[in-house]
């Protein structure tokens, strides 16, 4: 409908009227590297239905999220990165239950 906001990724801080939505987070289950505090994007404000204070939201459908690897593994040759992405999706009509997916990112330390 005209007025509908496209559907998009909360990403906090929380209004107080929503305080059960889970923002956009990256973690690093199990790993031995190193890692850096992760760089979220700005989000845009939303009100979200049943609040009275806007919420940011990512809604473009991609969000960059940059975390600095600080210290590779010593041993070299390939190794993988997982990598937790929880996130809430919302729209115009409300927010979906929170989500979280695991993702492996291989990489390879030269000798």
């Amino acid at each position: 409908s005209a007025g509908e906001r496209p559907r998009g990724c909360y990403s906090g801080p929380r209004p107080r009227e929503a305080a059960d939505l889970l923002p956009l987070a990256v973690a690093f289950p199990g790993t031995t590297t190193k890692v850096g505090t992760p760089q979220y994007p700005a989000g845009a404000p939303v009100t979200l239905p049943g609040s009275t204070m806007p919420a940011l939201v990512h809604s473009s459908g991609a969000a960059l999220v940059s975390v600095p690897l600080r210290e590779l593994p010593a041993s070299a040759g390939d190794h993988r990165l997982l990598i937790r992405v929880s996130f809430q999706a919302c729209d115009a009509r409300g927010c979906s239950a929170p989500a979280s997916v695991v993702i492996e990112a291989p990489y390879t330390v030269e000798p």
